[in-house]
């Protein structure tokens, strides 16, 4: 009798560079009859996308002892009489997601039936990311925009700092992608098919960092400002930022909708890969109350238009609300790996959160500047991510209600 299985398990994470030893082989001198063929195949976490087996380390226990086991790829094989065995294994993996080789932890059992005479199990790993301060940070998101001199909204304004954690290692932009959530934190419906938020984002909205390969590197403690319009914006408001000192800006000269916001063509534009419901006034706009996720991404795709256009890597769906049944119009939402996420931040209301749009592994809070809808505090508002205790780095705990706070834009007057 030949079966699979998913074993039980438990993951810890840590992040480390050293490679790891071969599967230990002990023999617990236990000569109990009808030893069955067990096989165990080591499943990479889906988060981290594409990867490469380093190296696994697996050893077997029952009551104690270890037993004797094979490690060849990701497949453990042992012969063992039918009873519960402890799992533990180690598996490092070279993966696009991370400068430095990800490294889980596992623990677990395996029961093997009296009744097989060939065992196979599958151990599929869980991976989530950890505070390594190594890499790419959506450090602020400035969505609230401004009051002018008469009390008017100005919504010109917006902008998103990101910043290199790393204290030694300089960070390429080239080919990575922003991109803004599709769903949002304070509007909850029940879809067909809801969102498999354990593998995927869904998006609404993606644009490009320009470059080859390395015309644009952050380098460690540096950071870059994107912004909607790279123009001084204190000439028409006096309570708005001068954004001639930003890095790029989401508004091309050949915008893919309707708009009247100046283009600066001394800042670099992103390119426009994908914007939902393109005819829609709301293209890329930043709603004032939050509620969007916003994310940095490192794409896998060999090319971005035929992924963006394959119908396997889009979603649509029915939704209820409040009783009332109905479609999503416009086009459908992108759905991107969770692996590809650099960094991810969900914005939105204290009050007024309904559900997550991401997975809580990406991140398990949101990031908010007040508590109401529509309340004229938010104006010149940012969500700013906190320095760490010793003021070197940021908090990055994947919440982003611990790691965020409400503070006046870094770059307002």
């Amino acid at each position: 009798m030949k079966s699979t299985k998913q074993i039980t398990i438990i993951a810890a994470l840590l992040f480390a560079t050293s490679a790891l030893p071969g599967c230990e082989k002990e023999n617990n001198g236990n000569k109990l009859d009808s030893p069955r063929e067990v096989k165990i195949t080591v499943c990479p976490p889906t988060t981290i996308g594409k990867s490469t087996l380093i190296s696994l380390d697996a050893v077997m226990e029952r009551d104690g002892m270890k037993e004797d086991c094979t490690v060849s790829g990701n497949v453990i094989s042992a012969r063992l009489t039918p009873g519960r065995y402890a799992l533990s294994l180690k598996a490092s993996y070279h993966a696009e997601v991370s400068a430095v080789p990800i490294v889980v932890d596992y623990d677990g059992t395996v029961d093997v039936d009296a009744e097989e005479n060939v065992a196979e199990f599958d151990a599929p790993l869980i991976y989530a990311p950890q505070d390594d301060h190594r890499g790419l940070l959506i450090r602020e998101i400035f969505y609230t925009g401004t009051l002018d001199a008469h009390g008017k909204q100005y919504d010109d304004d917006k902008y998103i700092i990101i910043s290199n954690s790393s204290l030694t290692t300089p960070q390429k932009l080239d080919g990575l992608v922003f991109i803004r959530s599709g769903h949002m934190t304070d509007l909850r419906y029940e879809a067909k098919p809801m969102p498999d938020l354990d593998n995927f984002l869904l998006i609404d909205i993606a644009y490009q960092f320009p470059g080859s390969g390395n015309d644009h590197v952050v380098k460690p403690g540096g950071s870059v400002i994107i912004c909607q319009s790279a123009i001084n914006h204190r000439e028409s408001n006096p309570n708005s930022a001068d954004l001639t000192i930003a890095d790029f800006e989401w508004e091309d000269s050949k915008s893919a909708y309707e708009h009247d916001m100046p283009n600066n063509p001394a800042v670099p534009d992103m390119l426009p890969l994908y914007i939902y419901d393109s005819n829609s006034d709301f293209g890329w706009a930043m709603n004032t109350n939050g509620g969007h996720g916003y994310a940095l991404i490192r794409p896998q795709w060999d090319d971005a238009s035929s992924y963006l256009k394959n119908p396997k890597n889009t979603q649509r769906w029915t939704f209820t609300i409040a009783g009332i049944q109905g479609k999503i119009p416009g086009d459908p939402y992108i759905k991107i790996p969770n692996g590809w996420i650099v960094d991810f931040v969900a914005t939105g209301l204290k009050d007024d959160i309904e559900w997550s749009i991401v997975s809580p592994l990406i991140d398990a809070g949101v990031a908010c500047v007040v508590n109401d809808i529509n309340s004229d505090a938010r104006y010149s508002l940012s969500v700013q991510r906190k320095r760490t205790a010793n003021g070197v780095s940021w908090e990055d705990t994947n919440n982003s209600t611990n790691d965020f706070e409400a503070k006046k834009g870094s770059l307002l007057p």
